[in-house]
């Protein structure tokens, strides 16, 4: 099929990675993909075979982009058009409508801001959405009940490739349990990745000053690593520098967002996080605990993981983020250490059979076939 993907931003974060590694995997499958966006590094990890182009997803530049995806999907024949974040699924609806091409959305953050308008809704061939407890909130919607998916994020297994050039996508024993072969060993390592924005900057300030302390305490090997990039990370190496942070200075990592995440989370032993992160993490076999600014949940084991999945590992029942509560669930998991590693190893082979990113593509693949069929039939009726 020829594919168009529209995304905003071409950056490091969530819906950024989804639509790389799907682009890739797409063509990978055979299929021909465009994917208009900003400009960004992650253009550096695209496969050579799909065709990028500049889009700039601004109010201000609504018209003349609208014209140029208007003469872009009837130059290329464009079968089918998947848009992720609010303006890019805009654009989409207009575009499909306007050219007769059916058109997809991925739901990555607020349902309520990325399909904002009753316009978008009607005009929207397919939605996919990543979280199944929004998923669930429109299945008797009146205007898309008919037309939604629940398809988690794809993510890359253990050994699998940015690029695609690995040519067995499948489960095996070796990409399950490689991360596996990392031994449990001290200093014990701590692991926070993110775009540190002022939220997760917040959180990350009162780990560093409140609760690894009171872990230190029992285990004073304790490392925290932040891996990220934006002002709050930078404000949060200026705090370091202070005098009244040095002695908790050793025990602290700052690194720059890298190309390659997966290093990190091999030799990690604790990840705190949601959404892909979460699922990055299991899927390498490391244990995760359940942390966001306004919720803090527990670590994730086979007792909550079908609980915490439902809601993308974000523990909606639960209170905000605390230090006394962070650092009694760190205290614990340091004790229990074993057992939360064994968990973990368990989740993996069930999260990387169900999120792998060659099982999702082909789930995504068929909502195009189907859209794409339906819309010839349309186009008949019309004509007779």
């Amino acid at each position: 099929m020829r594919i168009l993907l529209l995304v905003k931003n071409f950056d490091y974060g969530g819906a950024e990675n989804h639509v790389r590694d799907l682009a890739n995997e797409l063509v990978r499958s055979g299929h021909q993909v465009w994917l208009m966006s900003g400009k960004g590094r992650q253009s550096g990890k695209l496969d050579k075979r799909v065709t990028q182009l500049d889009g700039r997803f601004y109010e201000w530049n609504f018209i003349l982009l609208l014209i140029k995806l208007f003469l872009l999907v009837r130059r290329e024949s464009i079968e089918v058009i998947h848009a992720h974040q609010r303006l890019p699924i805009l654009m989409a609806a207009l575009t499909g409508n306007l050219c007769n091409v059916p058109t997809v959305a991925t739901v990555h953050g607020d349902s309520r801001h990325d399909l904002r308008g009753n316009y978008v809704k009607r005009n929207l061939s397919s939605i996919i959405f990543i979280n199944e407890k929004v998923f669930n909130t429109y299945t008797e919607s009146f205007l898309i009940g008919n037309k939604i998916h629940y398809i988690p994020n794809g993510i890359l297994l253990p050994g699998q490739s940015t690029l695609a050039e690995n040519k067995g996508r499948h489960l095996s024993e070796e990409n399950v349990s490689s991360s596996n072969k990392v031994l449990l060993y001290n200093p014990l390592k701590i692991l926070y990745i993110s775009r540190i924005d002022k939220r997760h900057g917040q959180v990350i300030t009162e780990i560093i000053s409140k609760v690894l302390p009171e872990v230190k305490k029992e285990f004073p090997e304790v490392m925290f690593y932040i891996v990220g990039e934006g002002e709050g990370l930078e404000k949060i190496k200026i705090m370091l520098s202070s005098d009244d942070y040095t002695e908790i200075r050793d025990s602290v990592v700052c690194e720059n967002y890298s190309d390659n995440v997966y290093k990190f989370y091999l030799d990690a032993d604790l990840v705190l996080g949601v959404g892909r992160v979460a699922a990055e993490s299991l899927v390498n076999g490391v244990p995760l605990l359940s942390v966001k600014n306004n919720h803090l949940g527990e670590i994730i084991t086979r007792g909550n993981f079908e609980k915490m999945r439902f809601t993308n590992f974000v523990a909606i029942d639960s209170p905000p983020f605390t230090p006394d509560k962070a650092a009694e669930l760190i205290i614990d998991f340091c004790h229990r250490r074993s057992y939360f590693k064994e968990e973990a190893i368990f989740l993996q082979k069930i999260i990387s059979e169900d999120q792998n990113i060659n099982v999702v593509t082909n789930k995504i693949t068929d909502i195009y076939s189907k859209i794409s069929r339906q819309n010839k039939k349309d186009v008949v009726k019309l004509t007779v």
